[in-house]
């Protein structure tokens, strides 16, 4: 019986220690997956940490594009008119000075005084 009753306590102790080392198992799973869903996590954190990073790098050269576009476009814009400010009257000026713009009174009393005065060409041309 005592052969028997041996045999007996190394079998609970085996089955003791498999239920040990099951629940030391257990207890890793649950250590693992808690590490694995951490890791997710912070994976994920950093993810969305690099799109806002990447989203505000493009953002801010959009923005400095724009900012350079706006200022070419005042340069131009100045460019022009500075330009422009002489070349308007200059081609006025010359185109009143060819006789495209006239005053109507003034062509009016040169037209007459023409007219005048070739009428009395004629009139002392035929008197004499």
């Amino acid at each position: 019986m005592g052969k028997t009753v041996e045999q007996a306590l190394i079998e609970v102790a085996e089955e003791e220690e498999l239920a040990e080392i099951r629940e030391q198992q257990r207890e890793y799973e649950e250590l693992r997956n808690a590490e694995l869903i951490e890791l997710q996590r912070l994976e994920e954190q950093e993810r969305r940490l690099r799109s806002e990073k990447d989203r505000r790098m493009k953002q801010a050269q959009e923005a400095l594009q724009l900012e350079q576009d706006v200022a070419q476009k005042i340069a131009a814009r100045a460019f022009a008119k500075a330009y422009l400010q002489d070349l308007v009257p200059s081609v006025f000026n010359n185109l009143r000075d060819n006789g495209y713009f006239y005053d109507p009174v003034e062509h009016g009393i040169d037209f007459i005084l023409i007219y005048y005065y070739f009428f009395l060409k004629l009139f002392f041309f035929f008197r004499n």
